[in-house]
C-alpha cells in the first residue's frame, strides 16, 4: 500500500554544532522518483519472465524472499525486467555543502548473475556522481539468503566530488542483464566511514533529541498538561460496554441464521459456529460438541463481526437483527474491498438500524489496510498552500468522500457524521494521521500489525496518545492465523525457494503463532 500523504521529503542531517559539523545523510526511496510508471512483479508468473515496458516499476511489497529480510524500505522498491534497455527515473535534490560523497544504492543482488543499471547525480549539466552497479557482487555467493532464493538485497556505492546546491539524481538502463533489477533506497552521505546495513536508516541528527532532558524549568518543556487528568481517577472510555475486547469475525448468512432459534441462540453458539476455519469446521464442531469451556470461544469479551461483502442485512424481523436486539451483543462490521449489494430497502434499513435500535452496540466499521470503504481516497496533488491547509482540506475530502459512499452503498442519504462510526486501521500512516482522525470525528483509531513489523511500541504510542488527548479509544488490527491455518497465501509463482511461502514466512506448516499473538495483546494492555 502506498503512502498516503504525499512525497517523502528529503531527510538531511546537517545541523551545525559547536564542535563540528554533523555528516549529511540523505536518505531517498526510488518509488517516489519521477518516471517510476506503473508495477513490476517479478513473481506474478515465475514461468514468463516480465517484459520490458520502457521504464521502472513499482516492485513491492514483495514476498517472501524481501519479507525474510525485513522487507523493503518504507514498504516498497522499483523494478526491471532483465531485458529492459531503455529506462530511468530521477529525483531532484539539494546538496548542503560541497564536499566528497558517497551515494549508497540498496538494491538485489541475484547470485552468479548481473543485474547492471547506472547511477548519476548532475549538477551543471554534467554527470558529476556517476557508475554503473550491479555487475559485480555485493553480496557473498554463500550468503544464506543467497543460496536459498538465488538473490538478496546488497548495498553498492559511487564515490564522487559534489557542489552545494541543486543536483538531480537518475536511475537508468541501458543495456539488458541476466536477471531483473530491483532498487529499493538510496542514501548520499559525506559520512565514508558509515557503512549502512539492511535497511535500516543512518543516525540522523534529530535523534540527538531522544537524550534531551529537562531544564530548570522542570517538565513544563514538553508541555503544560493542563487539563489532562491522570491518576486512578481516570478511566478509559469504554467501547462496547467494555474496557478490553478482543473481535473476531462471524458470518450473517441467511440461510443459517433463518434455521437457528433465535430465541435461545447464544453468542457461544454463534462464535461456536463460525470462528472455526472452513476447512476445520466440521471435525472441531465434532470434537467439541456441546461444550461450553472451549479456551478464547468461552471469554465473554470475545466480540463478533459481520463482512460488508456479505450484506448483512439488518432490516427490522431478520433473524440477525432479531438476535442483535435481544442479546444486546457488541458488533463490528468489515469493510476490507466490499461495498455490498443492497437493495432500496434493505440499504435503508440496515442503515437506519445502525443509527437507530442497533446504534449503541454498533462497534463501528473496520477498515482494514483502508481510510474507508471504496471511494475514500488520498489526494494527487498538495489541497493547499502550506502543511496546515493541506491538513484541513484533507479532512474536509475524506468526510465527503465517504459520506458519498455510504450513501451508494446503503442506498439512502449518509451525512458526514457517520465518519464516526468508521475504524481505520492502515498499514502505513497510521502514526501520521492518527490525530487527525479523531479531529474528524472517530470515535474509534486503529493499525494494523504483522509478525514482521518492530515498531508496534510506536504506533501504540501514537494511537493511545491521540485517544487520551480526544477522548476516544483505540484498536489493534492483525490477521489471525495460527499454524497451519494461514494457507490461503500458499502454491505462488515464486522463481526460487518454497513454493509455499509468502510474506511473514506464512507457509502451509508454519504460521504466525499463538504466542506471538499473545505478546501482541499483552503489550498494548501494560501500555493503558
Amino acid at each position: 500500500m502506498r503512502s498516503l500523504l504525499a512525497i517523502l521529503v528529503l531527510v538531511l542531517s546537517a545541523l551545525p554544532t559547536r564542535a563540528a559539523k554533523s555528516p549529511v545523510y540523505v536518505w531517498l526511496e526510488p518509488e517516489w522518483f519521477e518516471g517510476v510508471k506503473g508495477t513490476f512483479a517479478y513473481w506474478a508468473d515465475g514461468t514468463k519472465p516480465p517484459k520490458p515496458t520502457g521504464a521502472w516499476g513499482i516492485a513491492g511489497p514483495g514476498i517472501s524472499a524481501e519479507w525474510s529480510q525485513g522487507g523493503e524500505s518504507e514498504w516498497n522498491s522499483i523494478g526491471a525486467s532483465a531485458a529492459e534497455t531503455s529506462a530511468e527515473c530521477r529525483r531532484d535534490l539539494v546538496v548542503p555543502r560541497a564536499g566528497k560523497y558517497r551515494l549508497w544504492v540498496r538494491y538485489v543482488d541475484h547470485r552468479k548473475k548481473t543485474e547492471p543499471f547506472s547511477v548519476a547525480i548532475r549538477q551543471g549539466g554534467k554527470d558529476v556522481l556517476a557508475g554503473e552497479l550491479g555487475s559485480k557482487p555485493v553480496v557473498p555467493a554463500n550468503d544464506e539468503y543467497q543460496l536459498y532464493w538465488g538473490f538478496s538485497f546488497g548495498w553498492g556505492h559511487v564515490d564522487g566530488d559534489l557542489q552545494a546546491g541543486p543536483a538531480r539524481l537518475a536511475l537508468s538502463i541501458s543495456k539488458t542483464g541476466e536477471a531483473w533489477r530491483q532498487v529499493d533506497a538510496i542514501l548520499l552521505t559525506d559520512d565514508l566511514d558509515y557503512i549502512p546495513a539492511g535497511r535500516e536508516k543512518p543516525p540522523f541528527a534529530y535523534e540527538r533529541s531522544f537524550g534531551l532532558h529537562a531544564t530548570k524549568a522542570g517538565p513544563s518543556w514538553r508541555g503544560s498538561g493542563k487539563g489532562l487528568v491522570a491518576g486512578a481517577s481516570w478511566k478509559r472510555p469504554a467501547v462496547g460496554g467494555r474496557d478490553f475486547a478482543m473481535w473476531t469475525g462471524a458470518d450473517s448468512d441467511p440461510k443459517w441464521w433463518a434455521k437457528q432459534n433465535t430465541a435461545a441462540l447464544t453468542l457461544h453458539d454463534v462464535l461456536f459456529q463460525f470462528a472455526p476455519s472452513p476447512d476445520i469446521r466440521d471435525k472441531f464442531h465434532q470434537q467439541f460438541a456441546g461444550r461450553k469451556d472451549i479456551p478464547v470461544l468461552s471469554w465473554p469479551h470475545l466480540l463478533p463481526g459481520f463482512y460488508l461483502g456479505s450484506t448483512p442485512d439488518l432490516s427490522p424481523g431478520t433473524p440477525l437483527r432479531t438476535w442483535l436486539e435481544r442479546t444486546k451483543t457488541p458488533f463490528f462490521i468489515l469493510t476490507n474491498y466490499a461495498s455490498g449489494q443492497y437493495t432500496d430497502k434493505t440499504g435503508r434499513a440496515t442503515y437506519e438500524a445502525l443509527t437507530g435500535p442497533l446504534s449503541a452496540q454498533f462497534l463501528g466499521y473496520i477498515h482494514g489496510e483502508a481510510l474507508g470503504t471504496g471511494g475514500v481516497s488520498p489526494p494527487d496533488a498538495s489541497l493547499g498552500k502550506d502543511r496546515r491547509a493541506h491538513v484541513d482540506a484533507l479532512g474536509k475530502r475524506w468526510l465527503k468522500q465517504q459520506a458519498e459512499a455510504w450513501s451508494k452503498i446503503y442506498k439512502t442519504p449518509v451525512p458526514e457524521g457517520h465518519w464516526a462510526k468508521g475504524i481505520s486501521c492502515l498499514s502505513v500512516d497510521s502514526i501520521a494521521l492518527a490525530h487527525l482522525f479523531h479531529e474528524m470525528g472517530s470515535q474509534v483509531v486503529g493499525y494494523e500489525e504483522d509478525a514482521t513489523n518492530v515498531h508496534v511500541p510506536m504506533r501504540i504510542a501514537f494511537e493511545r496518545g491521540a485517544a487520551r488527548q480526544y477522548g476516544g479509544a483505540w484498536i489493534n488490527y492483525a490477521s489471525g492465523n495460527f499454524g497451519d491455518a494461514c494457507n490461503y497465501f500458499t502454491q505462488q509463482h515464486i522463481p526460487r525457494g518454497a513454493p509455499a511461502w509468502f510474506h511473514s514466512k506464512y507457509a502451509i506448516t508454519d504460521g504466525v503463532s499463538a504466542a506471538w499473538y499473545r505478546k501482541l495483546y499483552y503489550q498494548p494492555l501494560s501500555r493503558g
